[in-house]
């Protein structure tokens, strides 16, 4: 009888852990890229993701910026005016804008493309561009592998790549050809 007991209770237990919904959360990471000194940084937009500065270069026609993430991370934009209406896009990632004064906050949960629009303007828009952390980097003596660095300008003129040759951007790299 005390073994039955003893099975009976390890079988609740066991029961009543199972049925517990997970607590365990997707823990969320974000890594910036280092882009070189000198390029031009905006004035319309700061980017921080998750407390963390992201580089924002500006363009003439939009202004970006660039990071990887795993896992759903929060997003503030602060801007060089008040914001009375903002618009992430594509509308189908389900990011939705809030704002007060000069900041737009919202959360994206995947990496992808997005773009941001303030106070129903398309130009200057935010474009981001979202990685997911990358997984087969290329190792730096690899046979056959074009690297340009992360964090500097390359002037490359022409690149011709032949059948067997790798093109490898480390992310961060800005490559002019």
């Amino acid at each position: 009888m005390k073994k039955l007991t003893r099975c009976l209770t390890l079988l609740s237990l066991a029961s009543t852990l199972l049925a517990q919904p997970s607590t365990a959360v997707e823990k969320s990471q974000i890594i910036t890229y280092p882009f070189p000194e000198g390029l031009p940084a905006s004035e319309r937009f700061h980017v921080s993701v998750d407390g963390q500065p992201v580089f924002t270069h500006a363009t003439e026609v939009a202004d970006f910026a660039m990071f990887a993430i795993r896992g759903p991370v929060q997003v503030a934009v602060a801007c060089d005016q008040p914001v009375v209406s903002a618009v992430v896009r594509p509308r189908s990632r389900n990011s939705v804008p809030r704002w007060e004064e000069n900041t737009v906050r919202f959360t994206v949960e995947h990496p992808g493309p997005l773009s941001l629009e303030i106070n129903d303007k398309i130009r200057p828009a935010l474009l981001l561009f979202i990685d997911p952390p990358e997984e087969s980097v290329p190792p730096p003596d690899a046979p056959n592998v074009d690297r340009f660095a992360g964090g500097k300008v390359h002037e490359a003129g022409e690149i011709r790549l032949s059948s067997d040759q790798t093109l490898y951007l480390e992310p961060g790299a800005v490559v002019r050809g």
